[in-house]
């Protein structure tokens, strides 16, 4: 099938008449592009923000009714579908929604926007379910911009058998060179929505400013279910980006790792009865310290011998330049776990330094992760056995999160430990793909949290750091025997505020998250 995505220039709402004739033109030449599902940005019509002026916003909403009309016939008329965003108050309250008309002219799909973004509770009321839809090009689930941000909204999408998800956006930025403006939904979120879910993502975004306050960033982009952008719009120009999929085919949808939904009850617990609540209240309780100097350590061995010749050097040097959190390579676990890290130990000079370590098998694949400290080891976790927690440690520095082998593919996993309340996830590769520094990024970001990432034993592969924001704040060169550092405040981790009313705790409906979660008596 051939898909449009019809990046738009954003409009005032006074614009509106304009607006409307704008979008019936590009759907014209869309068709005559045989596009055969286009894509219309987020509030398309008649605008993103609308404002104080009710009256306005009224007048623009009587001429949304023929509008509507006049989309349906074009669908019908060149038998397409059309998704678009729009600001709709036809159900007696206004809502941020997203609309899929068939190629028989008719509504065959209608979201309103959940996660709400900055002013958009000001002015609409959020949506209250997530549901696919059937198409001639399958199974189908609409999200609105901030709704990527969310990962609980396209995880249910994908367990409901969405094969292709439709993402109707205005992302936000700024910059001073426009063509190469950017977000992070596009750089990194919305590539690990796909790929941790194995489906197609269909972004339409707008350029250009609106309101003299809300600048865009275009970059529509289709990604397919590897979390690759195979095609993607420029940053500051109209255009109507194309592009040939088969969303039947099984070529390029990965294996995914296993779900544990008897694990993840957390996430459909009140907000109010969660660790994370508390300690965003209570931060002086939550952290025992407000900076933790961390590092994570690269270096090639060959045996056992230089294994613990290199981590001897780290441990001494990084404790000498003050960290407190050192993050050390995976070694075999045929080299006795408890003996080897007992041995790494004895070059710990304060009693305060927590390492941590991962141990792989003989296929590189993570096994085991332990932490440790001049006095033994505290923690030691295994993926393996019969069990219903997670890998959450409270430390002396504070409570940290373990995740190993392809955890980290799972959303759900670190989303858990987030409202466990941790402030550092520590993550130990099993392999590398070219996704795997977007994933990581993401998962700091969506729960705002510190993630230290260790690489994997693959050639090319590095670790690195990623603040709450999902910037890379220290990286290691591939293939050097290095350590790289940097300061961790964890008060951070507890400010899970994004913009002014969207905060990623308090904003979360764990209401609408029941289908993510089995009790574990029904599951088994």
């Amino acid at each position: 099938m051939k898909i449009g995505c019809i990046q738009t220039k954003a409009s005032d709402l006074h614009e509106f008449e304009n607006t409307a004739s704008m979008i019936l033109r590009r759907i014209d030449e869309a068709a005559s592009m045989k596009c055969e599902l286009m894509v219309f940005p987020e509030c398309v019509y008649p605008s993103y923000y609308v404002g104080t002026d009710e009256d306005v916003f009224l007048d623009s909403m009587k001429r949304l009714v023929f509008l509507k009309q006049e989309i349906s016939e074009r669908a019908r008329k060149y038998h397409v579908y059309i998704a678009a965003g729009m600001m709709d108050n036809s159900s007696g309250k206004t809502s941020n929604k997203g609309i899929l008309w068939g190629p028989d002219g008719e509504v065959a799909a209608e979201v309103a926007k959940s996660n709400m973004w900055h002013f958009d509770r000001k002015y609409a009321f959020p949506g209250k379910e997530y549901q696919v839809f059937e198409t001639s090009f399958g199974k189908a689930g609409l999200i609105v911009c901030a709704d990527g941000r969310a990962p609980e909204i396209c995880r249910i999408l994908a367990l409901k058998g969405a094969r292709i998800i439709i993402d109707m956006a205005n992302l936000v930025t700024s910059g001073k060179d426009l063509s190469r403006v950017t977000n992070p939904q596009i750089d990194y979120m919305l590539p690990s929505r796909a790929r941790e879910n194995g489906v197609w993502l269909v972004l339409a975004d707008k350029v250009g400013l609106e309101a003299g306050t809300v600048l865009n960033s275009g970059g529509s982009s289709i990604i397919n279910p590897m979390g690759q952008v195979i095609a993607r719009a420029s940053a500051d120009r109209e255009e109507i980006l194309t592009c040939d999929i088969d969303p039947f085919s099984e070529k390029d949808r990965p294996e995914l790792p296993p779900r544990e939904p008897w694990r993840y009850s957390i996430i459909a617990e009140p907000t109010e009865k969660l660790p994370v609540t508390e300690n965003m209240l209570s931060s002086s309780t939550c952290c025992r310290t407000s900076e933790v100097f961390v590092s994570v350590v690269d270096f090639i061995f060959s045996d056992r011998e230089s294994y613990l010749d290199q981590a001897f050097f780290f441990l001494e040097t990084l404790e000498d330049q003050d960290s407190e959190l050192i993050c050390l390579p995976s070694f075999p676990i045929e080299w006795g776990v408890e003996d080897l890290l007992l041995t790494a130990a004895e070059s710990l000079v304060n009693d305060g330094t927590l390492v941590f370590a991962g141990i792989h098998d003989k296929k590189n694949t993570i096994r085991e992760a332990a932490l440790f400290s001049r006095n033994g080891v505290m923690a030691r976790y295994s993926p393996s056995g019969d069990r219903d927690d997670l890998p959450v440690f409270d430390t002396l520095l504070g409570r940290i999160g373990v995740c190993i082998d392809r955890d980290v593919l799972v959303p759900e996993v670190i989303r858990c430990m987030m409202l466990e309340g941790v402030f550092l996830v520590i993550c130990a590769d099993t392999s590398f793909e070219g996704i795997t520094e977007s994933v990581s990024r993401t998962r700091a970001s969506e729960n705002r949290i510190f993630l230290a990432r260790l690489k994997s034993r693959e050639h090319g592969d590095n670790s690195y750091i990623v603040n709450p924001g999902g910037q890379i704040i220290a990286s290691t060169a591939p293939g050097m025997n290095q350590a790289a550092s940097a300061l961790v405040n964890p008060l951070m981790a507890f400010s899970k505020t994004v913009v002014p009313g969207t905060n990623v705790v308090l904003g979360r409906r764990p209401e609408l998250y029941g289908e993510l979660v089995i009790q574990r008596s029904t599951e088994r």
